[in-house]
């Protein structure tokens, strides 16, 4: 961990937080992680970090859906 520190994070580091310096500078660069990150509610967040998650929770949406707009 030691030379993981001196060799690789240290010379970087003014680097790795300058968005702490700059308004504009998002602290990651993924627009789907600020996404997640800044809009979702907790618990979303929560299921969207699985693959089943992300499945089950659409599989739930789809069958609320279908039964709000069932044609009798």
């Amino acid at each position: 961990m030691k030379d993981f520190i001196l060799n690789k994070l240290e010379p970087n580091f003014d680097d790795y937080m300058r968005h702490t310096q700059y308004d504009f500078l998002p602290a990651t660069n993924n627009v789907m992680e600020n996404y997640f990150g800044v809009s979702l509610p907790k618990h979303l967040k929560k299921i969207y970090k699985t693959d089943s998650g992300v499945t089950m929770y659409l599989d739930l949406q789809r069958e609320k859906w279908e039964k709000k707009h069932e044609r009798v």
